[in-house]
């Protein structure tokens, strides 16, 4: 057997453990409050059997009697193959919706300024330039504050936060080649920065582009 298809099996064995600890348990996920911290640090323990990156969030809602809940690589790259397996190995839940990657945001959401460790990082402030090099995409992102020291390690992380947001975490993880973070006032040679609040139609449009482009030339 092919190291590969090993690693494979050994990743499908992890993952079918963890939907049998779920299925038995799942009534108190769905119930997570009453017990909350038991519930979250067994979810921990049990993702990290699969990946150590590997995340959960839940929603505080129920939706048509569902709890749901994401599941995320957390930025880790190598972690999603080990992801998409978990999600592939999934039994049928009855009052339980898994969402694979953190899903975009409405921009009404998107764009709610924030306050990190003293820095309010306004998104409505931030502007953007796109341009594509196939197969991946690549941002520029001209930020309030970002030429102070003290705000960049804060900003970058507001940034990339808002980027899952904006194009939903599985875009951002794999069809974005890399991302740059510059001042504000920072010129540009050609081209025009744009609001953020117009990036998630530019990137789709470029994706848009791009496939035509491959199917032209297959």
């Amino acid at each position: 057997m092919g190291k590969n298809r090993q690693i494979k099996l050994n990743i499908q064995k992890r993952a079918q453990e963890f939907w049998e600890w779920f299925k038995k348990n799942e009534q108190e996920i769905i119930d997570f409050k009453n017990n909350q911290e038991t519930i979250f640090k067994s979810l921990s323990e049990k993702l990290y059997s699969v990946h150590p990156s590997l995340s959960f969030a839940f929603y505080e809602q129920l939706k048509k009697g569902k709890r749901e809940i994401i599941l995320s690589p957390n930025g880790d790259k190598v972690a999603i193959p080990f992801l998409n397996i978990l999600c592939k190995e999934m039994p049928e839940l009855e009052r339980i919706d898994v969402i694979p990657y953190k899903p975009r945001i409405p921009i009404s959401d998107c764009l709610k300024p924030i306050e990190v460790k003293n820095t309010l990082f306004d998104p409505n402030r931030a502007k953007f330039v796109l341009f594509a090099k196939d197969p991946l995409i690549y941002i520029i992102f001209f930020v309030e504050g970002y030429e102070d020291k003290q705000k960049k390690e804060t900003i970058e992380t507001c940034v990339i936060l808002l980027l899952d947001q904006l194009i939903g975490e599985y875009n951002a993880m794999t069809k974005i080649g890399d991302i740059m973070i510059q001042p504000a006032d920072t010129p540009l040679e050609e081209g025009k920065k744009y609001p953020v609040k117009y990036l998630p139609l530019a990137f789709d449009e470029t994706i848009k582009k791009i496939e035509n482009r491959r199917n032209k030339t297959n």
